[in-house]
């Protein structure tokens, strides 16, 4: 048995010859990598067993990553491994992050399995402090867990952490325990919060890792500073965004803040933003067609036309769309401001429903930061159409996207790709807010 190192995507691969070939693992500790480490141990007691469930964990998780098939691959196979090549991917996996590798390091006791549980719970105590720091439980769920301080999860998503958790009792249960509920934990710092937005948003997809320390990390506040200034471009985020994703857009925007580039600022923030939209859109219109139904027909022509490039058509359509959302939940236009004063009309709408529906949500909030901020501030959409250039040209906004100027034939330069990933964009924000908004109206 002979294994080779590689990396593929910046995640290293170890190439490990067993007796059905050369079976390709991915070091990539993720949530379900985590869950399967932990359920393996509780079933069997026996560290090096639960190591190899963790592997095969990672195997199934990164098929696409590792181009490989594993239909004939089962966790007996991982059993066969020499130990000195899986102690060698425990290693890797340790090496991961500082803080582990140190623990793992100086309480050495030899037997590397074992080792490597004690660390993985030293980490992951030590991240449920900082967590219990860092966020706040909804109000529903205060006295459940009066412990943890400043993270709101959506009424929504509650339902898939039974799924998350592999618990068939009600949610109310699963939260008994937080160790259980923040089981599936990154051990790295810097994956910790990602695994907890991905359970918040009831993600579909995995994120990417976390490159930034969680010391560095003020979510609600990271996430009110990008929408502001992607308001500003057009641009709306969403709970399909991960970790990765909202850290890279933070970090070109504090690269701003130092180089003054705005041409380079403007690339940066779209190319983001695009790239998400255009290997997300197909999901992304799917999941805009169930929440919206009555509105079916008319989405779909208009994707079709984005797809094909007619983005003379699709705009117009799925901006007006996005306007007859919005009066359906706010009853305002999203694109409307008072007279006199310098914030959108939906500001005031959505104070009133969330009052009126007796839903509390705290302005330091994830769920306030992502979803009901950008209601709550201008976006470029909004701007007079006789200040856009005057705004454009001063930096005061990014964008000369405008639903006024497009509308009513003023501007007749906006049909580009990049305009109609905002409008996907828009519909889907407001897919987010919707479901937030009437699941706690219904709670």
């Amino acid at each position: 048995m002979e294994d080779d190192t590689k990396n593929k995507k910046n995640t290293k691969i170890i190439e490990v010859n067993i007796d059905k070939g050369v079976l390709c693992i991915p070091i990539w500790y993720g949530i379900n990598a985590h869950i399967k480490y932990f359920d393996e141990y509780e079933k069997f007691e026996d560290y090096r067993k639960a190591f190899c469930g963790l592997i095969f964990s990672m195997v199934e998780d990164n098929v696409p990553q590792i181009n490989q098939l594993i239909d004939d691959i089962n966790i007996n196979d991982i059993y066969k491994i020499d130990d000195k090549y899986l102690i060698k991917i425990l290693k890797l996996v340790i090496d991961q992050s500082d803080d582990l590798s140190d623990y793992y390091n100086e309480n050495s006791t030899g037997n590397h399995f074992e080792d490597f549980y004690n660390s993985i719970n030293y980490e992951k105590n030590k991240c449920m402090k900082k967590i219990q720091e860092s966020f706040k439980i909804p109000k529903g769920l205060e006295s459940i867990i009066n412990s943890v301080s400043k993270i709101t999860i959506p009424t929504y998503v509650t339902k898939n952490l039974q799924q998350v958790n592999k618990l068939s009792e009600q949610i109310r249960d699963a939260y008994k325990n937080i160790t259980n509920v923040i089981k599936p934990i990154q051990f790295q710092h810097q994956n910790i919060i990602n695994d907890l937005a991905k359970i918040s948003y009831d993600m579909a997809k995995k994120f990417d890792d976390i490159t930034n320390s969680i010391n560095a990390i003020k979510f609600p506040e990271k996430v009110k500073e990008i929408n502001t200034e992607l308001l500003k471009f057009g641009w709306y985020t969403f709970g399909e965004f991960s970790i990765n994703d909202i850290n890279q857009l933070y970090n070109i925007i504090e690269e701003y803040k130092t180089d003054n580039d705005v041409k380079k600022y403007r690339e940066n923030i779209n190319k983001v933003m695009n790239d998400f939209i255009n290997n997300e859109s197909e999901e992304l219109i799917k999941k805009i067609l169930n929440i919206f139904p009555d509105r079916y027909k008319i989405i779909e022509d208009a994707y079709n036309a984005h797809k094909r490039g007619l983005y003379t058509l699709s705009i117009p359509v799925l901006l007006t769309q996005a306007d007859g959302i919005c009066k359906e939940m706010l009853g305002v236009s999203l694109y409307s401001k008072p007279r006199g004063k310098n914030e959108p009309k939906t500001k005031n709408s959505l104070e009133s429903l969330l009052k009126e529906n007796n839903i509390e949500v705290g302005k330091d909030s994830c769920i306030y930061s992502m979803l009901y901020y950008p209601l709550e501030i201008l976006s470029c959409l909004v701007v007079n159409t006789w200040d856009i250039d005057k705004k454009y040209n001063n930096n005061e906004i990014y964008s000369k996207f405008n639903r006024h100027a497009i509308i009513h034939g003023t501007d007749t330069g906006y049909n580009n790709r990049t305009n109609s990933n905002k409008c996907i964009a828009i519909l889907y924000y407001l897919c987010d807010v919707k479901k937030e908004i009437y699941e706690n109206k219904e709670s």
